[in-house]
């Protein structure tokens, strides 16, 4: 991925480059070679599928639990705690002992005692120098 300044705000893509911005600064990168068709059917795409449906799992759970703790979430001032969030929940995932591969949730995972200690060790509060009660998932 390379910047590129110019005059020209370009976005989109121009033959096998794309042109986008991120941050506020002017992102060019070469097209990928992934293929839609072949994500959905192809074998050599399993274990991406797999991991893709337990990431979207994941992130739904962290989003219902923000939203259930928004208050705290928008005093904690952090615009990136929804990664916090989805890195707990895939960490508790993991644990799921029960499900296939593809197929792992929170659900299996929180009741174990690794799950618990996970979920009680999260906090929205990064900012150490700022007073918090405890708080925790559970």
């Amino acid at each position: 991925m390379a910047t590129y300044e110019s005059i020209i705000k370009i976005t989109g893509s121009v033959g096998d480059l794309v042109f986008y911005t991120l941050n506020g600064k002017n992102v060019v990168r070469k097209k990928s070679g992934f293929n839609k068709s072949a994500f959905k059917k192809s074998a050599s795409y399993e274990k991406v599928r797999q991991n893709s449906s337990e990431f979207g799992h994941c992130s739904k759970v962290g989003k219902i639990i923000r939203q259930a703790l928004d208050h705290y979430v928008k005093a904690a001032g952090d615009p990136l705690l929804y990664q916090s969030f989805a890195k707990t929940m895939t960490r508790i995932k993991d644990l799921d002992q029960i499900s296939v591969r593809g197929n792992r949730n929170v659900k299996h995972g929180l009741p174990l005692e690794e799950g618990k200690k996970t979920a009680q060790g999260f906090s929205v509060w990064t900012d150490p120098g700022y007073f918090r009660p405890y708080f925790c998932l559970i």
